[in-house]
């Protein structure tokens, strides 16, 4: 556990690109580990997660930031997207993409204070009710968000072709 550890979260900028990519690598690697009936990434995704990470960074309904150590290295990385849907009420709600925190800089309140950032960006928006997705398998992931305060509403099933 890395007690007392001084980092700061901020907007996410174009200069980041290669980081988010890679972070976004690392928890897709992470998840398949835990789970390997997940849906894998495609060739090329890095290319298309540039240019979705580009779109996104002044994209007003969507909040990407990342944590950097005092010394300014990367050490996680949130992504947060308000989402319209007519049929539903709400009609808007939150919704977490993503949260990777790098393992040596787990247990620290990094993950936290992200999602503290996160929660604030739809409270400014005037979004309540938020939702996201965390893998079968991985009950890090289910103690964490449970403590913060999310619980299962909806469980996901897929079926593959028999191999």
């Amino acid at each position: 556990m890395n007690e007392e550890l001084d980092f700061i979260i901020r907007e996410a900028t174009p200069a980041d690109i290669e980081v988010l990519v890679e972070f976004r690598r690392q928890l897709q690697d992470f998840m398949t580990e835990l789970n390997p009936n997940l849906f894998g990434l495609t060739a090329g995704w890095e290319e298309k997660k540039r240019d979705q990470y580009t779109g996104i960074i002044d994209d007003p309904k969507k909040h990407l930031i990342l944590a950097c150590s005092g010394a300014g290295i990367p050490i996680g990385m949130g992504l947060a997207s308000i989402v319209g849907h007519p049929d539903f009420v709400p009609p808007q709600f939150g919704y977490v993409d993503d949260l990777w925190v790098a393992p040596e800089f787990r247990r620290s309140g990094v993950g936290g204070r992200i999602v503290e950032s996160l929660l604030k960006f739809f409270e400014d928006q005037g979004i309540d009710h938020i939702t996201l997705n965390y893998v079968v398998g991985n009950p890090e992931a289910e103690r964490f968000w449970k403590k913060l305060g999310f619980n299962p509403v909806v469980v996901a099933a897929n079926r593959s072709p028999k191999t």
